[in-house]
């Protein structure tokens, strides 16, 4: 969940950043900009839900070349934009990736919740004040057109079903030029919707309150607006200088109270801006400008558009544990070995199956049909390959997104690897080839084009899904300067320490009986 919310903050911020750029394009050729901020406002909301759950029809272009339609098939919309963007991959780390705890999710989620629960609430709860308001007001005739009148509210556009236009009392006093112009104002904002605008845009963010792109796009709409409005006032052929003193006079009586539409009145500091931009005059190379902004503009929808969603976490399996018959369970027991040497032992105590690897504890697993096994401790699951017989050749281990098969092996085989692996442990000497092996493997790494003949299947399999992250952070070190052996970790591997130019890291290597790397952990080193 959190790192959904950063992707949606990435995204909104490109798009407020876009619109940015774009109302600065338009404001150059003097052109209306409320519809950039309320698009922003829309797609923060709309694009990243879109595009996390969304799938599109594409032809198969492959099947190309025969009589008739192509055939096409259903596409994600997360496919379709650039993984490397997205903000899940900001949590991968040398061991993995980090996902967010249940437990956080949740109150994540809560949070939300009850944040958008209580914007929804404010927004029923003034309108409903604003109601119980509007029976007290007077109904009156200003300049030709009938409005309500408060004693400290407005000019402003109230209401969303049916806006209608308020004005303070004092008004009344006002010249009949200067009303006038406030009722063109807010006329001009009935004619153009801008209440409902506003109201929707407000809705939109109600969904996602946290989004603090979303509320400074709200802050630009509210602003965009006015200036909108003010143009719209001046083309119908009101003066510049007499609707700028109209102005002056409503922000010096500035209300306190928010209605659905500001109208007139506005912070000082908006004024003297919204008076500016009246004022000014269209550059002689407006529309170059605009047209260079609307390309930088182009640029960041763009960027927001490649913006990758993370992946959704896969639901967690449920296993179901049954009952297997011992006689069953007793075919299991035995000795596996895999790739490396290392024995993988199964014991049976009653119905129940244990499983160690190594030197490591034994911890029992649990039977969900009569050949896969799971275990309540990890993550991971075995399952017991059989043969035409119904002899138990081999055990597969999956975990971490791998598949690691072990070989059933004799008793005396078993013995006679572990009896080896006690010597190495004793002696503490390398197995001959490792350090020529993992210079090899270092190298491929390096280079972005690893030796795959020179590993197992298992180890291969791992080095290709991980490749890219392993190839930018091994060869960020810049070429290998020396190894040095550190000793056989209780697994038989062997341990070194491998300089680089940029720094150290921390490697565990071992083969199997054809001289092919069977297991590489690397960390940081010292």
């Amino acid at each position: 969940m959190l790192g959904w919310m950063v992707y949606v903050l990435l995204v909104s911020i490109l798009l407020a950043s876009a619109a940015y750029v774009g109302e600065r394009a338009s404001r150059a050729r003097k052109a209306p900009t409320r519809w950039l901020w309320a698009l922003c406002i829309s797609a923060s909301l709309i694009a990243p839900v879109a595009i996390s759950t969304l799938a599109v029809q594409l032809p198969d272009l492959s099947a190309l070349g025969g009589h008739g339609a192509a055939p096409s098939h259903l596409m994600p919309l997360r496919q379709i934009t650039a993984g490397a963007r997205a903000p899940s991959a900001w949590l991968i780390a040398s061991a993995g990736k980090v996902s967010t705890a249940p437990g956080l999710d949740t109150v994540i989620i809560c949070a939300w919740g009850l944040a958008s629960f209580a914007l929804i609430l404010a927004v029923v709860v003034h309108s409903v004040r604003l109601l119980a308001r509007k029976r007290e007001w007077e109904i009156a005739r200003v300049s030709g057109t009938e409005v309500f009148v408060a004693e400290d509210i407005g000019p402003a556009v109230v209401g969303l079903l049916g806006p209608r236009i308020v004005v303070p009392r004092w008004l009344l006093a006002a010249s009949a030029a200067e009303q006038d112009l406030v009722i063109a104002h807010e006329q001009s904002h009935l004619e153009a919707n801008d209440a409902q605008v506003l109201a929707a845009a407000v809705l939109t963010i109600c969904a996602m309150p946290w989004n603090v792109a979303m509320w400074w796009a709200l802050h630009r709409l509210r602003h965009a607006i006015e200036i909108d409005c003010d143009a719209r006032v001046l083309r119908r052929g009101h003066a510049v200088g007499s609707y700028g003193a109209a102005l002056i006079m409503v922000g010096a009586r500035q209300s306190n109270h928010f209605a659905v539409v500001a109208g007139m009145s506005e912070s000082k500091s908006f004024l003297e801006q919204r008076i500016e931009t009246m004022i000014s005059k269209r550059s002689k190379y407006a529309w170059a400008t605009a047209a260079a902004l609307a390309c930088l503009g182009s640029v960041l929808v763009a960027s927001a558009a490649e913006v990758s969603p993370p992946a959704a976490e896969p639901a967690p399996v449920v296993h179901k544990q049954i009952a297997v018959d011992p006689q069953t369970l007793q075919t299991y027991v035995g000795d596996y070995q895999l790739p490396g040497g290392l024995i993988f032992t199964v014991t049976r105590s009653g119905d129940e199956l244990s499983a160690k690897l190594g030197g490591q504890p034994a911890f029992p697993v649990f039977p969900e049909s009569e050949t896969q096994f799971f275990y309540k401790v990890v993550d991971a699951q075995l399952t017991f390959v059989k043969d035409a017989q119904g002899q138990t050749t081999s055990v597969v281990l999956h975990q971490n997104g791998q598949t690691i098969p072990m070989t059933r092996i004799s008793s005396a085989a078993a013995a006679e690897a572990s009896q080896q692996l006690a010597e190495k442990l004793k002696t503490q000497t390398p197995t001959p080839g490792t350090q020529v092996a993992l210079a090899h493997l270092i190298d491929g790494l390096i280079s972005g084009h690893p030796d795959y003949a020179a590993m197992s299947p298992p180890m291969a399999n791992v080095i290709r899904q991980h490749l890219d992250r392993l190839h930018t952070a091994i060869s960020a070190l810049g070429p290998v300067k020396s190894f040095q052996f550190l000793g056989v970790n209780p697994n038989g591997g062997d341990v070194y320490d491998v300089r680089q130019e940029g720094g150290v890291m921390h490697w565990i290597i071992a083969t199997d009986a054809d001289g092919k790397v069977s297991t590489a952990w690397v960390t940081p080193g010292p």
